[in-house]
């Protein structure tokens, strides 16, 4: 035993032999102004600690039992841990258990009434929150990480001060299945990001792959129910560079499918967490998910998502996602015949090439708009035609290289096919982007045979999309006679009234003027 500063004292024992409680209280009773003690290597619970009482320790504020240096086992038979008398638990404000495997409750607290921080990590056995009640009104920080299966979290709900709280890896109580942390906890300064931390805990690789899909399962779940609350409060809890590691090291495809998955929704509507996925070094590892001999159609079909995910309207991104060569496998994907493949390269090409004129050249000289046409004409399924018509428009937006180089690979045709009944409100509105954008004065008397279509669509259209984009269309093509007598003015008109959107409302507004109206 060692008096280290004035008020703290260490006490070491030997693993083997321990501490009688004669020798600690004789030793204890020299030092009764001691405030803090450390007891290191601790083999029986009961003996050591039953000699520490408000008679030889009146002032006691902190008590840590830790491992012994040297002796790396002697945790293991540390396993029963008294209930403290009331006097001396009315003095104790800090208990530290950490890393004790046997302890298996939380008994001894049920007699501090002033406890602040309880220390339990790594407890593995621990799972009965209900001694908390005994300290509710006082408890500020509560560490538990690795403590297997909390049974229940309504405990906390009583300990109005509680503003720091570690559950990392313990149990799926957290996850959703029962009790929701962030209402059973509304106290902490931050319930969601605790509740984060204890999913990103479970990304690590060492883990399970079973638990690590759970884990990313959940994450999407919440991403979707609140998703820029859950995005901002991913990147605090610091998920990103575990799931970037996990895309290279994964033990098997479907997690690095999930991790991919995760980080496309990390970075669907924050162009900071776009940045912190590029900046964590994803980008090269989705590219050789892309490029895989061995990738998985799922994981090769994730890989491409997150990608177009992380270039939407990031030009940063958008850049270094071409250079490092992307490009041309997404074009080879346009010609597989996976419907999925298809799908998601489109995806992505069109991602890339939105307000990026030099993306817009190299995709283009790729050959991917002859193969986006194609598809409109025949493509795997609906969907595909849908992202390879959206392709088409950004490909053709402020670019009159490409909106050459579509009208010669013969995309107008298809296009007002695609504006007829029976296909999607999305497909519908993406074919009168694309032609909207084609109507200038060099092909306006080759897209004039989408103006009957176009009328058509401003009625019976199931999207105010589609009828926004109908709008636009015929505003542009408004210096041809045709537009005029086929119905277009009526039909804008109506779209005037009050239950039209805002948008709508302009759209049909702009083109009037532009028919003279």
């Amino acid at each position: 035993m060692r008096r280290l500063v004035d008020g703290l004292v260490e006490v070491m024992a030997s693993p083997s032999a321990g501490f009688s409680a004669a020798q600690l209280t004789s030793a204890l009773m020299r030092w009764r102004g001691v405030t803090d003690v450390t007891l290191l290597g601790v083999s029986n619970a009961t003996s050591t600690l039953l000699p520490l009482t408000t008679a030889t320790l009146p002032r006691l504020n902190s008590l840590a039992v830790r491992e012994a240096p040297g002796h790396n086992l002697s945790f293991l038979s540390l396993w029963d841990v008294p209930v403290f008398s009331s006097a001396l638990g009315a003095t104790l404000r800090v208990l530290d258990f950490s890393f004790r495997p046997g302890i298996c409750s939380m008994d001894a607290v049920r007699n501090c009434a002033q406890l602040k921080c309880l220390w339990m990590p790594g407890c593995f056995n621990l799972s009965d929150l209900s001694p908390l009640a005994a300290c509710s009104e006082t408890l500020e920080e509560l560490w538990v990480a690795g403590s297997g299966f909390v049974d229940m979290l309504t405990p906390l709900k009583a300990c109005t001060k509680l503003r720091k709280l570690d559950l990392r890896g313990c149990s799926v109580k957290l996850y959703g299945e029962a009790e929701d942390l962030q209402e059973t906890c509304p106290q902490l300064a931050d319930p969601l990001t605790v509740k984060l931390e204890g999913l990103v805990h479970e990304l690590r690789p060492d883990i399970p792959p079973m638990k690590q899909e759970h884990a990313m399962s959940v994450l999407h779940s919440m991403t979707d129910e609140k998703a820029d609350e859950t995005q901002a409060a991913l990147a605090t809890a610091a998920a990103i560079p575990p799931l970037v590691l996990l895309l290279g090291c994964a033990s098997s495809p479907d997690v690095q499918a999930a991790a991919s998955d995760a980080l496309g929704y990390l970075a669907t509507r924050r162009a900071e967490n776009k940045a912190a996925v590029a900046a964590a070094g994803a980008i090269p590892p989705l590219v050789q998910l892309l490029q895989g001999p061995t990738s998985s159609a799922v994981v090769l079909q994730a890989a491409a998502y997150t990608l177009s995910d992380l270039a939407a309207n990031h030009a940063e991104n958008q850049a270094a996602i071409a250079v490092s060569g992307a490009i041309q496998r997404l074009v080879q994907l346009l010609g597989c015949d996976s419907a999925a493949y298809v799908q998601s390269a489109a995806g992505a090409l069109r991602s890339l090439t939105v307000n990026n004129a030099d993306n817009q050249a190299t995709i283009a000289a790729s050959g991917a708009i002859q193969q986006l046409v194609q598809l409109l004409r025949h493509g795997l399924a609906e969907f595909t035609q849908v992202n390879a018509a959206r392709a088409l428009v950004s490909l053709a937006f402020g670019h009159p290289g490409n909106q050459d180089t579509i009208v010669a690979a013969g995309a107008i045709r298809p296009l007002v096919q695609l504006l007829r009944p029976g296909h999607l409100s999305g497909m519908q509105e993406a074919a009168a982007d694309v032609l909207g954008i084609l109507a200038d004065d060099r092909f306006k008397s080759k897209v004039k045979i989408a103006i009957v279509p176009l009328v058509q669509l401003l009625g019976r259209a199931s999207s105010e999309d589609a009828k926004r984009a109908a709008a636009n269309a015929l505003g542009s093509l408004g210096s041809l006679a045709a537009v005029a007598t086929t119905g277009a003015i009526p039909a804008l008109r109506q779209l005037l009234g009050a239950g039209s959107s805002t948008d709508l409302q302009a759209a049909a507004a702009g083109a009037l003027r532009k028919l003279g109206f």
